[in-house]
């Protein structure tokens, strides 16, 4: 039934009524990642995903959205975690990432900055924690932002706050 109704949606009709006369404008609705979905329904219209996923039911999908990956890796006596931030964007954009983890008094800050692949990829962040005080396993909360950018213009963002698990290796 998708199928058919995104069929009958890749030409959309405007009309319009001048005197006795009725004109009508049929536009071609693109379907700009090829996946058989018009980008006015697809709910990632860059990165092909004809099934259309959404684990997270938050509108974006799954080839789209963007998630930190559970569980982060300990090292260095405790104090960095080796943090990997789960994304797709177009190619020719560039990506930037902040990490804070915060695990009860302990919270660290990591920054990526790269070339997006067009591809979900695991993209690195190094956390260390801040002071004294180690990381120890078990869960912390990372409150994370992704930039993207075209040249030095930033076309889009997503903010999200996931609790992930610290390991030791």
């Amino acid at each position: 039934m998708r199928k058919m109704f995104n069929r009958l949606m890749k030409n959309t009709i405007h009309s319009s009524t001048v005197g006795t006369a009725r004109l009508i404008n049929v536009t071609q609705d693109k379907d700009t990642d090829g996946d058989g979905v018009v980008d006015s329904l697809d709910n990632c219209p860059t990165i092909p995903n004809p099934d259309q996923k959404d684990s997270n039911g938050n509108g974006i999908g799954d080839a789209c959205d963007f998630n930190v990956d559970s569980p982060a890796v300990l090292q260095g006596n405790d104090h960095v975690a080796n943090v990997s931030v789960l994304a797709a964007c177009d190619a020719r954009l560039k990506v930037e990432f902040d990490v804070v983890l915060t695990q009860g008094s302990v919270s660290g800050e990591g920054h990526f900055v790269g070339q997006c692949t067009g591809q979900k990829i695991a993209y690195p962040v190094t956390v260390p924690a801040q002071g004294p005080i180690p990381f120890t396993p078990g869960p912390a909360q990372a409150d994370s932002l992704a930039t993207i950018k075209d040249g030095g213009t930033v076309v889009g963002y997503r903010e999200w706050t996931p609790t992930i698990q610290l390991v030791e290796p």
